[in-house]
């Protein structure tokens, strides 16, 4: 019973001073205020990309088209002009990523492409500079189009099979509305069975964002360590326990950046529940805070850390699926507790493979911790 309340009393005593510090609660701050801004984001209709969409002409393709994109729940934010010319400054000025002119015989060309006679572009579309995300999103806009060319190749095809001649459009279009499927055709799983939830790719990266930030925690711990011990505190403490009083610090410092991680992911409704969350995340605090003591040794001192530190996050941003999978590259990942935490919560047959990294991590640790100790005697 001493021994837990003593536990206790240096569990109060650390966190305590970590919370002194004002780049900790700057960093505790910037939990909650990640997930709500992100979370926020597609209800305000902002998205990864700016479209400037202008119409040339009032015929029912483009008008249904825009109409569908601009008032569409889209990962895209799509801003209407009334000019091809204001569409094409928008993108000049930089203020659009990408400007979708439909032509003003954009409804003719869309019928003869239905029907299948030779027919010239509908649409005019103006980019700024060429990336991978701008053509990912020109599926967007084919996607928009195909329910009207759809029913153009639909009639054409009823009105040539017809013996008296073209069909009523009332009939045709109400019958065409009538099988419009509004299921999915497609249902997504993990590889152990698990169905996946549907969200949008702006809150797909929060988890992934809160595990860098929480990882952030960990190495200022380590830097507050790294100075203190230059400092002589750790000297004060007896017994030959004072060497891992490092590895303690940074458990103290992780755990409340993961219990608010925790609750903005609960009032935000990306609660995967208490029996996948809890034991993720105390796995993912023991296993920052054991691969950031091993840092922390390495490094030797606070310059250098600091230094270390843009490089290490940069690496783990890159090789673990915090936005993007990087599949080029294996081995590196494995090393990396974030690549644990997120394939977890993705895959519950990585939950085994996250505690044995954790088991080998700690004696890894342990071993650094007590080779240190031995060389500066």
């Amino acid at each position: 019973m001493k021994k837990l309340k003593r536990l206790f009393l240096w569990y109060g005593i650390l966190t305590k001073r970590i919370l002194k510090q004002k780049i900790y609660i700057a960093i505790l701050l910037l939990i909650p205020l990640t997930v709500f801004a992100i979370r926020l984001m597609p209800s305000d209709n902002g998205g990864l990309l700016s479209i400037a969409l202008a119409r040339l002409g009032n015929d029912d393709f483009s008008v249904e088209t825009v109409d569908r994109l601009a008032n569409g729940n889209s990962v895209l934010k799509y801003v209407v002009c009334d000019t091809e010319e204001e569409a094409v400054s928008l993108v000049s000025s930089g203020k659009c990523d990408a400007a979708w002119i439909f032509r003003e015989d954009a409804g003719v060309q869309a019928a003869k492409f239905a029907s299948g006679r030779s027919s010239e572009p509908a649409v005019t579309v103006v980019e700024r500079e060429n990336s991978a995300i701008l053509s990912l999103s020109e599926e967007c806009l084919c996607i928009a189009m195909i329910p009207y060319v759809a029913y153009g190749a639909y009639s054409d095809f009823l009105n040539d099979l017809s013996t008296d001649g073209p069909l009523p459009e009332e009939d045709l279009r109400a019958y065409f509305d009538s099988k419009a499927r509004t299921t999915a055709l497609v249902d997504y799983y993990y590889v152990d069975g698990t169905k996946k939830e549907t969200s949008g790719l702006l809150t797909a990266p929060v988890r992934g964002l809160l595990a860098m930030i929480i990882l952030l925690a960990a190495l200022a711990s380590c830097m507050t360590a790294c100075r203190e011990e230059q400092q002589g505190i750790f000297e004060r403490l007896k017994g030959k326990k004072r060497a891992f009083v490092p590895i303690f610090c940074h458990i103290t410092a992780v755990l409340p950046a993961a219990a608010v991680s925790l609750a903005a992911l609960y009032f935000c409704g990306l609660w995967a529940g208490f029996l996948i969350e809890i034991p993720n995340m105390l796995l993912y605090v023991i296993a920052v805070s054991a691969f950031c003591e091993i840092l922390r040794i390495l490094c030797r001192s606070e310059i250098t850390l600091g230094a270390v530190t843009p490089i290490v996050m940069t690496v783990m941003m890159v090789l673990c699926p915090v936005i993007l999978s990087a599949n080029f590259v294996q081995l590196p990942k494995y090393l990396l507790p974030p690549f644990y935490y997120l394939n977890t919560l993705m895959n519950g047959d990585f939950l085994l493979k996250f505690v044995v990294f954790d088991a080998v991590l700690c004696v890894f640790a342990s071993a650094a911790v007590l080779i240190r100790n031995k060389v500066k005697k």
